[in-house]
């Protein structure tokens, strides 16, 4: 028999979480019975999930300690006799691990994505402090590891209130399947560049630094075109604030495509404005493919560019960047061929992520 997995997250909306999970599940469905609980909705990719021989099951809950949610997801932890139980999310973290507790699983791992400030959500500073201290006794009572998908995000983590957890932590970088992916060719039109990113459009992002960076940009090159891969709610606002500034003809919008590797291979460089993320794949994704970034200087930007040689960190400031980006274009073969991509593939590799998450769930935790 299968070993029987069991999956607990808020919902299966299209989002980097739900992406990354269905990536993995995917490569466990011959070797584990996986069963995803969702307790705020099922989401649009359930579907996704479900063709893969996944079983996704709604418990609705009201509430992060809503008591009568997690008895019903314990009670579908025993009817499936569950062996692992893997929990992403503050809500998923505490609702799946008394649940498993209650069950009698003895394998259960919780799962940080994202910066303690969206973590820990609330508009008071003393909600944000009692739901971290909700869930990091859950975790020191229940979590038999914590994976973060950053040294960075592990570190936020700990600041406060370690209550002896740092025994169970450890950085589990999200995994690519990075032999799917293409990678850039050098040969392209010398005369025109081609400037771009891949992100959801949402306010988050800092999407207005990349216009307020060429509209600087214009006046030192006008050979260039900047190309939004993605959509989102955010989309209208900076439509509008492109055209306020009058700068149309230099912005594309792509919207949402099945295949973003094959716009983001033609770009000539990646300008990532995102400050707020907890592994961006909008900066991995183009640095596996061969593609240069020029990044905001942050902690999370600073640990994923500093594993090799394959872009630039910069303080955020438009004009700096503008600057930057007028300096390679001008010297854009000698710039790129000063990069270096190769280790990226070893530490973001699905093969990699894989394997260490099949020594957590095959081994003799107690």
């Amino acid at each position: 028999m299968k070993p029987v997995l069991f999956r607990v997250t808020n919902n299966l909306n299209i989002g980097g979480v739900q992406r990354r999970m269905l990536d993995v599940l995917s490569h466990f469905v011959n070797d584990y019975d996986i069963h995803v609980v969702v307790y705020k909705e099922k989401g649009v990719l359930a579907e996704e999930f479900e063709k893969k021989g996944i079983k996704i099951h709604f418990v609705k809950a009201k509430g992060t300690f809503d008591f009568l949610a997690i008895l019903k997801i314990s009670k579908l932890m025993k009817k499936y006799k569950a062996d692992i139980v893997h929990t992403h999310s503050m809500g998923g973290n505490i609702k799946g691990l008394i649940a498993a507790y209650l069950a009698g699983v003895k394998k259960r791992f919780a799962h940080v994505h994202v910066k303690m400030e969206l973590h820990w959500y609330g508009r008071s500073k003393l909600k944000r402090l009692k739901h971290q201290l909700e869930e990091k006794i859950i975790l020191c009572l229940f979590a038999k590891k914590i994976f973060f998908v950053s040294k960075s995000i592990l570190d936020e983590f700990l600041k406060r209130f370690s209550l002896g957890l740092q025994e169970k932590c450890l950085v589990l970088y999200n995994g690519f399947d990075v032999e799917s992916f293409p990678v850039k060719s050098l040969n392209h039109d010398k005369e025109f560049f081609k400037l771009g990113v891949a992100l959801r459009l949402v306010e988050s992002k800092n999407l207005t630094f990349i216009v307020d960076t060429i509209a600087i940009l214009k006046n030192f090159k006008n050979n260039f075109k900047f190309y939004f891969v993605g959509d989102g709610p955010y989309k209208d606002y900076l439509q509008n604030y492109i055209k306020e500034k009058n700068l149309e003809v230099y912005f594309e919008f792509v919207g949402e495509t099945k295949n973003p590797y094959s716009y983001i291979t033609d770009f000539d460089l990646v300008v990532f404005p995102s400050k707020n993320e907890g592994l961006p794949a909008g900066l991995i994704e183009p640095l596996l493919m061969k593609v240069p970034v020029v990044a905001v200087d942050t902690e999370i930007n600073r640990e994923v560019i500093n594993i090799y040689n394959g872009g630039i960190l910069l303080e955020e400031n438009p004009e700096l960047f503008a600057k930057k980006i007028a300096e390679v274009l001008d010297n854009y073969e000698v710039f790129y061929k000063s990069l270096s991509f190769e280790k990226y593939h070893n530490e973001f590799d699905i093969k990699s992520h894989l394997f260490k998450l099949r020594k957590f769930y095959e081994g003799d935790e107690e």
